[in-house]
């Protein structure tokens, strides 16, 4: 369906104009170009924003050199020993950029064959059909029917820790160093938290996390936790849980902290990562007068729209759920509602995924949150080391949880930690969105031996319990 077309876009009037590239920004653009409009983006930084230049990508290519050390210090078991292993973090660190500087420039390719105008420079909603730009060259202000706020998140800081970009950095800037710390103290142990401590700790950097809470990754189910728990203790990661850094002084050798918790205890380090989360970039000058906003993010509607309709915020400005995967989804509900397609956003199916060694996947309900909503559920487990394909890799740490309603066999949530985990969960996914019931999951012929067959074991497992029910 087609409602504009770039002949007929008149002198210096763009149909759309994006601000922000990150993976709602671009998404957004390539998607309203493909239906016919005339658009620009626009982007102060580099293009493919935070996820692709100092989140997402650069993340995951670290955890994979990572894991390559912990495989080959691994080989002995199997016969392989290897001599004068060492690690050379610059060059660690140049193929990291490489790696995002090939997407980025991959992310350009797909604007440019899209016909996506690109201007470098900061953005500024002047009203419901102006953005101003400002730019190397000057400013200038340009015309637009629609506009799509994608400016982001940053890192949240706390009254008595603030981010120096020396001594106490942010991921962003952790991501970025040039030198391998000797030692590290992580405050938070939330998902990128535990994926950087997977990082410098292969590495050979000591160390330490310190989570508020009771446990590691907070968000996700306790077994979770716990797993990840016993494998990061065993890469000789310290965990200190129900503490809080109170304080921390500036010394020669780098940072002392002052933890409460259990037992107080003092720590000097060398860095420190301020790792409690994101919020939402909302710059009144950016999004102009009209647009309402409070402590969460920009105000949206479930058509991304904002309180001034043809201006529309996805991603993490809106302060939803800040996952790429998720900026993205609210990126083509904004351009189908832009060109006449009428779409809204589900949030009921969004995967979490966090890439430590074993993977953790998950979505919907915990075992806790389905009985306290549906009373009698169904639950079935399958743990990790019962896997042939695991044996085989020697990945025998995590499980696989699936939860269903009792009566109707309706999949409620699932948590898998495999390796892998993030490309399994999508099976279930899909079982959940197309109504298929536990029963069918089971039924499927799976490719064997493969770590996906853990579904199928724990499917069966459901199926078991329900016939002992029925008798």
């Amino acid at each position: 369906m087609c409602l504009f077309s770039r002949d007929s876009e008149e002198d210096g009037l763009k149909d759309t104009i994006v601000i922000g590239s990150g993976p709602g920004g671009y998404v957004a653009a390539i998607r309203c170009a493909q239906m016919g409009q005339s658009v620009a983006i626009i982007e102060k930084g580099e293009i493919g924003g935070v996820c692709t230049n100092t989140g997402c990508i650069p993340t995951k290519t670290l955890l994979e050199s990572a894991k390559l050390i912990r495989e080959i210090k691994r080989g002995a078991r199997r016969g392989l020993t290897f001599s004068d292993l060492n690690v050379d973090f610059s060059k660690v660190m140049r193929h990291k950029e490489s790696v995002v500087s090939r997407n980025s420039k991959g992310i350009e390719y797909l604007l440019n064959e899209n016909h996506v105008e690109t201007i470098v420079g900061k953005g500024y909603v002047v009203d419901k059909n102006q953005v101003k730009v400002e730019g190397e060259d000057g400013s200038s202000v340009l015309e637009t029917k629609y506009i799509i706020i994608a400016t982001g998140s940053m890192e949240r800081e706390l009254p008595n820790l603030r981010i120096d970009g020396e001594r106490i950095l942010g991921s962003e800037q952790l991501l970025n160093t040039k030198e391998l710390p000797s030692s590290l103290l992580i405050i938070g142990g939330g998902a990128i938290g535990v994926e950087v401590a997977q990082i410098f700790s292969s590495f050979g950097t000591k160390v330490t996390i310190v989570e508020l809470l009771d446990g590691i990754l907070p968000m996700e189910d306790e077994a979770v936790g716990k797993v990840l728990t016993r494998v990061l203790k065993r890469g000789k990661v310290e965990i200190h849980t129900g503490s809080k850094v109170e304080r921390v002084e500036t010394v020669d050798s780098g940072v002392r902290a002052f933890v409460s918790g259990e037992e107080d205890f003092e720590i000097a380090v060398e860095k420190v990562l301020l790792s409690v989360g994101r919020v939402p970039v909302v710059d009144e000058d950016v999004i102009g007068p009209d647009v309402e906003y409070d402590k969460q993010g920009i105000k949206v509607n479930e058509r991304m729209q904002t309180s001034v309709p043809n201006v529309y915020a996805i991603g993490d400005v809106t302060g939803k759920v800040m996952l790429a995967h998720v900026a993205s989804q609210q990126a083509e509900v904004a351009a189908d509602n832009i060109c006449g397609v009428d779409s809204v956003m589900d949030y009921s199916l969004v995967p979490s995924c966090i890439y430590t060694d074993p993977e953790v996947a998950s979505f919907g309900l915990s075992v806790q949150e389905a009985r306290e909503k549906f009373g009698d559920v169904t639950v079935g487990e399958f743990p990790l080391r019962r896997s042939g394909r695991a044996r085989t890799s020697g990945d025998t740490e995590g499980f696989a949880r699936l939860i269903s309603r009792a009566d109707t066999e309706e999949i409620l949530g699932a948590q898998i930690v495999a390796p892998r985990a993030t490309d399994m969960l999508q099976l279930l996914l899909l079982a959940k969105e197309r109504g298929v019931p536990i029963s069918e999951i089971a039924r499927i012929i799976y490719p064997h031996p493969t770590f996906i067959e853990m579904i199928r074991e724990a499917a069966i497992e459901m199926r078991k319990k329900e016939k002992c029910k029925k008798r």
